[in-house]
């Protein structure tokens, strides 16, 4: 099926040479928003922007001017006919288009969502990614007054936008754009494609990944208050000891046993929340702690934020879990040498150790080809960002967000 009605012309908002790559890039969100939405006008003249903007402009002597609405920033000028002119950003810029002809201005369209549904596209099955974005979704829905559709290949979050996101819709990726939508965005933690997202989300904060990708900032954190009774009527923690990728885990030999041991000697029970009790992944094997009472298993996302929701606090990894933790407003506790701090939310305690090799998610020089460790996979080094971070350390962590019922974030 062709895609567009006329040959394609790229331009870049910032004047960048533009690749084969941007193209490529370009061309995977486009194929998924299909043809140019929306009737077209008198002269022919047909704009959406759900794979950045795209303008169908018929054969004729069109001058062409594409502006940042926002900022009056002239990002194309040029003479267009019988093209469909797509900027390589797909991210959220409020574009407006302006066509003339012998120096009449004949069509004018500015970016305005009002009334109309925009998509929000979480391809990726991250948790923490999808925890993450859906209040700036919301948000950017309040200040549009447009109607917002998560769009996923998951349906895990389907309970959890029905009980918290009322008016968000929700569909499969696999069902596609409606003829009548007017925007989409493509949700992610995107590393290194400039059409995708204007900086690399490994080296800015977590908040200028949404604003970077929709334009919004500035969102509460915490959405999931808990929506049943509490289950265990003793002083609760909840732990996890896995994530997606083994740097990670906090691999300090026995290390959460002996957390466990003093988190019970406290008084708390202590309930492992993973989906498994034991990952292997290469030489390494990561278990739930023996002492940890078993709550691995596949359960769904509303069974955890019910047992979350009444923890007495939190302590995990760079994950998910940590993401859903924060959501449901408890105390969380991060141990990580895997990520820099600012690359999650501010936790109440946040583990690294600064003396060993630490923070290679964030440095885009990274061997990330490498199995295991980016940078001393096979040696005596290997992974000492989580080796080294001691019992000590998060047991810090542990008395200080017991300290008050409303800890400052520190690091540990």
């Amino acid at each position: 099926m062709k895609l567009y009605e006329y040959p394609l012309l790229y331009f870049s908002a910032g004047g960048h040479k533009i690749e084969r790559a941007d193209i490529d890039a370009a061309f995977l969100l486009e194929r998924f928003a299909g043809s140019v939405k929306g009737e077209g006008d008198r002269h022919g003249f047909k704009i959406d922007f759900n794979a950045g903007l795209r303008l169908s402009v018929p054969p004729g002597e069109w001058r062409v001017v594409i502006k940042d609405g926002d900022a009056d920033y002239v990002a194309f000028d040029g003479m267009v006919s019988a093209q469909t002119l797509v900027s390589i950003e797909k991210y959220f810029v409020a574009w407006q288009a302006e066509v003339f002809k012998g120096g009449e201005k004949v069509f004018e369209h500015k970016f305005n969502p009002a009334g109309r549904e925009v998509y929000f596209n979480c391809f990726v099955n991250a948790l923490g990614e999808k925890v993450m974005f859906l209040p700036y979704i919301k948000s950017f829905g309040e200040k549009y007054n447009c109607r917002p559709v998560f769009v996923s290949a998951n349906k895990v979050f389907d309970p959890i936008l029905r009980h918290y996101y009322p008016n968000i819709r929700t569909q499969s990726v696999d069902d596609g754009l409606r003829d009548d939508a007017y925007a989409a965005y493509d949700m992610g933690a995107f590393h290194s494609v400039r059409a995708w997202a204007p900086w690399s989300a490994r080296q800015i904060p977590y908040d200028l990944i949404c604003e970077s990708l929709i334009g919004i900032s500035g969102v509460s954190r915490y959405q999931f208050a808990p929506f049943i009774e509490r289950p265990i009527e003793e002083p609760y923690v909840c732990i996890a000891a896995q994530a997606s990728h083994l740097g990670k885990c906090w691999l300090y030999p026995g290390g959460w046993d002996t957390v466990v041991a003093y988190l019970k000697n406290l008084g708390y029970r202590v309930f492992c929340i993973d989906q498994y009790r034991e990952v292997t992944e290469g030489d390494y094997v990561v278990r739930m702690p023996e002492a940890a009472e078993d709550m691995t298993g596949d359960h769904s996302l509303m069974e955890r934020i019910a047992i979350l929701g009444y923890a007495d606090f939190f302590i995990g990894l760079p994950s998910g879990l940590s993401w859903l933790a924060d959501a449901c407003g408890i105390k969380t506790i991060i141990i990580s040498g895997f990520t820099m701090p600012y690359s999650e939310f501010p936790a109440q305690g946040r583990v690294i150790n600064r003396l060993v090799c630490h923070g290679c998610y964030n440095d885009p020089e990274a061997d990330w080809k490498r199995q295991g460790c980016p940078r001393h996979s096979g040696t005596d080094r290997e992974y000492e960002c989580t080796r080294k971070i001691t019992p000590a350390q998060v047991i810090r962590a542990i008395d200080h967000v017991r300290s008050s019922d409303n800890p400052k974030p520190m690091i540990f």
